[in-house]
């Protein structure tokens, strides 16, 4: 009799630590019927408010989202000149050449969009910044996510982040296979412009990031937590953009393989 109390109170016990531990365990059968809808409701957009390039460059990313008929929710972003005093309090290591400018803001609202998911239990993440859009046409691109979804599904539990576009700066091969490889082994390492993670893989990165800081470009971050078992990294092994620098399903607005135009300047509202 006393055996059977003691495992019915571990039994109990294990079930309160699974209550407890809702957000590093996600019950596949919640989500074994995920579409693409429940992915951009739980997409945050990072976007500079106030900046007039910005600005700008998300009312020609409105044009065409509508035109596909897709929801998008804006994040607001941090500067790495007005935002300084906010992004010092963050985990993020400041350091000359590559960290000092408008890559340490993006890493401070790479982790504050990480954050809020967390705090806001989201399931899962589409993380994109405010210039992706699809590189193909709407019939194309949401037989694409289909694919994509169904592969996410499959891993819906695990600690993987899943880029759905890469930067290929127009010589690194793009094979078009329309699956998930690995990120490093292919070198489709450059670029966050947009990507899913899931529910364990912002734990596992925020839990490492609060203890040892985010201290390099996010491409590079995402690819040391990769070499650190800390999450994998894949990547949607699609077609090549128009303009030749991407490969998946998500282009970037103004660049090209001799130029890019950056928001990072000045220019702000009030």
């Amino acid at each position: 009799m006393k055996i059977l109390i003691v495992l019915l109170l571990l039994i109990l016990i294990v079930k309160l630590c699974k209550k407890k531990d809702h957000f590093n365990y996600l019950y596949i059968d919640d989500y074994k019927e995920i579409k693409l809808k429940d992915i951009f409701k739980y997409s945050l957009m990072i976007h500079l408010e106030q900046h007039e390039g910005s600005r700008k460059r998300l009312q020609k990313l409105n044009r065409i989202y509508k035109k596909y008929n897709l929801p998008y929710h804006t994040f607001p972003a941090l500067h790495w000149k007005r935002d300084e005093n906010e992004i010092n309090t963050l985990p993020i290591k400041r350091s000359k050449p590559k960290m000092w400018g408008g890559a340490w803001g993006l890493a401070g609202s790479f982790y504050k969009c990480l954050k809020y998911a967390k705090d806001n239990n989201y399931p899962f993440l589409l993380y994109l910044e405010d210039d992706a859009f699809p590189m193909m046409d709407k019939d194309k691109f949401f037989e694409n996510y289909g694919k994509i979804i169904k592969e996410f599904k499959k891993g819906i539990n695990s600690n993987n982040v899943y880029f759905l576009s890469y930067t290929r700066y127009c010589r690194i091969p793009c094979k078009g296979t329309n699956k998930f490889v690995d990120r490093v082994k292919n070198n489709g390492i450059n670029g966050t412009h947009a990507i899913l993670f899931t529910k364990r893989s912002i734990n596992s990165i925020l839990k490492y990031t609060e203890k040892h800081k985010l201290d390099r470009p996010i491409d590079n971050y995402l690819t040391h937590l990769h070499n650190k078992r800390v999450v994998k990294t894949l990547v949607w092994d699609g077609k090549t953009s128009d303009s030749g620098m991407f490969c998946g399903i998500y282009d970037q607005l103004d660049t090209y393989c001799d130029k890019r135009v950056s928001v990072m300047g000045e220019h702000f509202h009030n």
